[in-house]
């Protein structure tokens, strides 16, 4: 990714002291824009919601095929890490 902000952490994470990896299926359009973003995780804890959330702010280098930019479907891992 181009641009990647870090997820929020949810309060009743860090409450809980959770860490998580949650795994995101994302849709990039041809301009590297996340379309579509589906937690296959679900981690509970208002987690998988708060990655949903952030990797649809995310802008990656779009795919090429032949040289031209393609939609691409992928799996993402979004973690979360108590600092």
């Amino acid at each position: 990714p181009l641009v990647h902000p870090e997820p929020a952490y949810p309060e009743e994470a860090l409450r809980a002291e959770v860490e998580s990896d949650v795994v995101v299926q994302i849709v990039v359009d041809t301009v590297g824009r996340v379309v579509e973003a589906h937690s296959l995780s679900h981690r509970g804890y208002g987690l998988d919601e708060a990655a949903e959330r952030a990797i649809r702010t995310w802008h990656f280098s779009p795919a090429l095929r032949d040289g031209r930019p393609v939609r691409v479907r992928t799996r993402w891992t979004v973690q979360f890490r108590i600092r």
